[in-house]
């Protein structure tokens, strides 16, 4: 299907799924940072929560976790880095335990 996403410099995040011509839909607002795949969107919100939905664009956000600086998914997984530099990450449904990677990190990135 393909998904193509955008953040303004007002916060708001938009993505469009399917042809190149299909409409944006605003799917969150006052965001600093996001990631997508074909089946998840992840934001970080000015605050620093991590939020997660899964299925369509109209699909509900779970809160994954607080104080976060980055956010990373690939297929099954999802990564956040907080911001004390701790590294997490879970595989599975949005409900999954979270898994201490490392610690003092500056990066994340997932495949």
């Amino acid at each position: 299907m393909g998904r193509i996403g955008i953040l303004l410099n007002n916060g708001d995040v938009y993505v469009k799924e399917g042809d190149l011509s299909a409409s944006w839909v605003n799917v969150n607002t006052d965001v600093r940072a996001f990631a997508l795949t074909d089946d998840r969107i992840g934001v970080i919100r000015n605050n620093g929560d991590a939020l997660v939905k899964e299925g369509g664009l109209s699909a509900s956000w779970v809160v994954e976790n607080t104080d976060v600086r980055a956010i990373a998914l690939a297929g099954d997984r999802i990564g956040v880095l907080r911001n004390n530099g701790e590294t997490l990450v879970k595989k599975g449904d949005l409900s999954a335990s979270w898994v201490s990677e490392n610690n003092n990190i500056i990066a994340i990135a997932l495949a």
